[in-house]
């Protein structure tokens, strides 16, 4: 079984959720549009970003029958610019990284890596819609992907500095919290429940 992301979200925030059996056309969606201004604000500026997500979201469907998420994928942009203000740590972008748990494959969300002094945070943007905040239970499980495929990839390598945790920032609601490492690492055996409850 392979989940994203978006499912992995999903399945952590809603017990009743179970993977689609058919593929259906994706739905319009406004996550790279975001994902792009937000490397904008860290590579040109805030000004920048907000200019870009603008021009990408000026379509007709985006000012008709997607005006809500167009409004919500700005309000998610000055949500970021705001939790990044006075952050002077180098960023770096996130990847796609694959992580293999058991017989399964979890894309990680990753959405950037944050170089601090005493070591690496990974930084994970939850933009979409929830039916409440996230409970610090299911942030470890969501950051739980990240960290293992941070661990694997840069302490993996010839990198002194160690991987120290999570940032999860939930973008509607403007919520930025950490996962330590510990918290990420021991929230696998409770990954490995719901990768079995989606079989």
């Amino acid at each position: 079984m392979r989940l994203t992301p978006s499912q992995l979200r999903m399945a952590v925030t809603d017990p009743n959720y179970r993977l689609p059996t058919t593929k259906a056309p994706p739905a319009p969606s406004t996550d790279g549009s975001l994902r792009k201004a937000i490397r904008f604000v860290h590579e040109v500026g805030p000004e920048a970003a907000i200019e870009q997500l603008r021009q990408s979201l000026s379509g007709e469907y985006w000012r008709d029958k997607g005006k809500t998420k167009a409004r919500m994928a700005r309000l998610c942009l000055d949500n970021y610019i705001a939790l990044a203000e006075g952050d002077r740590r180098p960023w770096a972008p996130g990847l796609r990284m694959d992580v293999v748990i058991g017989d399964d494959i979890v894309a990680a969300g990753l959405d950037a890596v944050i170089i601090a002094d005493e070591g690496y945070w990974g930084r994970l943007l939850v933009p979409g819609p929830l039916a409440k905040p996230l409970t610090q239970e299911e942030r470890e499980i969501l950051a739980c992907p990240g960290i293992l495929a941070l661990i694997r990839d840069i302490e993996g390598g010839f990198v002194e500095r160690p991987v120290l945790g999570m940032e999860v920032w939930e973008l509607r609601s403007r919520t930025a919290n950490n996962v330590r490492r510990v918290e990420a690492e021991t929230a696998l055996p409770r990954l490995v429940r719901l990768l079995n409850r989606l079989r």
